[in-house]
């Protein structure tokens, strides 16, 4: 009732009552005895995800499709808590994607392959999510993964926040050359420095 009071909904008082409920497309059950409350995906946002299995494998999808599967995949897994660092090829093809749109070389209704070592992950993504037993409902704990990668020319960083699902990106050129395994470690400690307001 915490819940419904803070969004303005109100509860039906001529209902039985039910420990029970769907809310913002995901399902929970609030108190169930002797257990803490834990959520799931109801068989409505499971089908969804069905669809995006569909659309994943057909050879080529449309940009708009990319945006709603990403978008449905995302939602899921914050709901679930499913960490988001093991789908990084899925996520540097939307950033890709994301880049073409916002440049207007992609336009919405333009179609697009996606890559091929990167359907397997989406695959496996939905598969994950569609199979997620019930996750308990508790504090969360800030957990981040980093990932940074470097040329001789520039460095990029990409971290992961494990709890929200959140995906910052840093990047920069080089102010120096020095040989590759350097500019790998400075890569990480740039990343670090980075993304430092945020770990804490």
């Amino acid at each position: 009732t915490e819940l419904c009071d803070l969004h303005h909904f109100s509860l039906n008082p001529y209902d039985p009552p039910s420990h029970e409920a769907v809310f913002l497309g995901f399902a929970g059950v609030l108190s169930p005895a002797g257990k803490a409350p834990y959520i799931y995906l109801p068989p409505k946002a499971i089908a969804k995800l069905s669809s995006c299995v569909e659309l994943i494998q057909a050879p080529t999808i449309t940009v708009h499709d990319v945006f709603s599967v990403f978008g449905k995949l995302f939602w899921a897994s914050a709901i679930l808590e499913v960490r988001l660092a093991e789908f990084y090829g899925a996520i540097k093809f939307l950033r890709r994607r994301s880049r073409a749109f916002t440049a207007g070389s992609l336009h919405i209704a333009d179609t697009t392959r996606i890559w091929p070592c990167v359907r397997g992950e989406l695959l496996r993504w939905c598969s994950i999510l569609m199979e997620h037993p019930p996750v308990t409902l508790r504090d969360n704990v800030p957990a981040f993964a980093l990932f940074t990668d470097a040329t001789l020319t520039a460095y990029g960083a990409v971290l992961f926040d494990l709890a929200t699902g959140a995906v910052q990106f840093a990047s920069g050129p080089w102010a120096y050359s020095a040989h590759i395994n350097i500019l790998e470690a400075r890569a990480a400690f740039e990343g670090l420095r980075r993304f430092s307001s945020v770990i804490g």
